[in-house]
């Protein structure tokens, strides 16, 4: 990707986690240069020119892992559901995966290309009869043009489209939404007509990265019922008996919380987003990317062992010096939760994630020592995920920078071991 010899260390930023959650939506390797990838750092010169040529001390991801604030608590509400949620919960990953790879087959039937004129994603929409479910999964970050639609972050009015007037909407996810509602229209038009079980038929409509984004927001556009916002799309929405939203790294896109409506006709439908711990896009705006660049280029905390590490002669003198030692200009603080780490001051973001959100979590650390202990291929075969579920405020709270966290192919496979573990 071009880069203009007088961008600023945020564009770079940007331009990098581009190129990185490029390459990982589409599932190719990234390569090994960037501070985001790991291995190779780029550093600015004085004269702010890019400068490749020497190896960075450390990766972003083991940098931020060096903070307390890096993981959530310990102690959030499990995640439980039943198999016949999960049952829904592994289709949605199995599309919003799927939607990714050149169809082939019959499959070319149900795949919808992108049209980057006319602002829309490419999707893959098809009647499951198994379930008797319709799955309209919408793909995430493909090209350089959906990461100029990605980082429009600009909070815009829903009017016409939103039922709650007052909740703005990340403007470059908004105005695909919008621009997506007649090719789902007529795409699920045609899948009902051809459906002789019809009339108890659900929707589920699921993304990953950014096409989780769009995919909350035409959920909440189905879910509308004002006279303003009616559309070719939600007069559709009848015809099912229950509509679901399902996303997989979705980035915050609204201002408030999108929520399932409280209606007896909602009742059933389901909202989840399921987040990686560690995964940087699912909190991804402008402010968010400059703090993570100033932690990767702030003096690191001096590591504080913690007492099973320590002779007994020496935990006192540790933990006194610990108590007088001096940060940076941020000023960290030191976890009540993780003894020895400091606390990265996050920059306020401005946008909230959309549904219920679940997060994913190894039981064991994925770094260790300040070292990545774990490609994703190894991470593919962990026998053992927690699924907890956390508050958007708790998300605020949280540095995150581990962008192998954020592949597809993770998700489904951890939706898949938790499935088989389902009561």
């Amino acid at each position: 990707m071009f880069r203009s010899r007088c961008r600023s260390p945020v564009d770079y930023m940007i331009s990098e986690l581009n190129d990185v959650v490029t390459s990982i939506d589409q599932d190719s390797s990234p390569g090994r240069s960037g501070i985001l990838r790991g291995g190779w750092g780029w550093r600015m010169r004085n004269d702010g020119q890019d400068e490749s040529s020497r190896p960075a001390t450390t990766s972003l991801a083991v940098k931020v892992d060096l903070y307390a604030n890096s993981r959530l608590p310990h102690d959030l509400p499990t995640f439980e559901v039943s198999r016949k949620v999960f049952t829904l919960l592994c289709l949605a990953a199995q599309y919003s995966e799927k939607v990714y790879k050149k169809p082939s087959g019959a499959e070319r039937d149900a795949h919808v290309n992108s049209n980057w004129r006319a602002g829309t994603k490419a999707m893959f929409i098809k009647l499951v009869s198994l379930n008797n479910t319709i799955v309209v999964a919408i793909r995430g970050t493909a090209t350089v043009m959906d990461w100029a639609v990605n980082f429009n972050t600009a909070p815009t009015s829903a009017t016409g489209f939103l039922d709650d007037v007052g909740n703005h909407c990340h403007a470059g996810f908004l105005s695909v939404a919008k621009q997506m509602i007649p090719t789902v229209a007529s795409s699920l038009r045609q899948l009902l007509r051809e459906n002789p079980n019809r009339s108890s038929c659900s929707l589920i409509i699921t993304g990953h990265s950014a096409g989780g984004a769009v995919a909350s927001l035409l959920y909440m556009h189905m879910l509308a019922t004002s006279g303003a916002t009616l559309s070719e799309l939600n007069t559709l929405t009848t015809y099912f008996k229950r509509i679901h939203c399902i996303t997989f790294g979705a980035p915050p896109v609204s201002l408030l919380p999108l929520k399932t409506p409280r209606k007896d006709e909602r009742k059933g439908s389901l909202f989840y987003s399921f987040i990686n711990e560690g995964d940087p896009v699912t909190r991804a705006e402008p402010a968010y990317l400059k703090n993570l660049l100033e932690l990767y280029y702030a003096p690191a905390p001096a590591p504080v062992p913690t007492p099973t590490d320590t002779p007994s002669s020496n935990r006192h003198r540790l933990q006194r010096r610990d108590r007088s030692s001096h940060s940076h200009s941020h000023s960290h603080t030191r976890s009540r939760h993780t003894p020895g780490k400091p606390v990265w001051p996050v920059a306020t973001n401005t946008l909230s994630n959309a549904g219920r959100i679940v997060v994913l979590r190894p039981t064991e650390p994925h770094i260790v020592n300040g070292v990545r202990t774990k490609t994703v291929e190894e991470r593919l075969g962990e026998g053992v995920i927690r699924a907890q579920v956390a508050s958007d405020e708790k998300l605020r709270r949280v540095i995150w920078g581990d962008t192998l966290c954020h592949h597809m192919k993770l998700y489904a496979a951890r939706i898949e071991t938790l499935a088989l573990l389902a009561k």
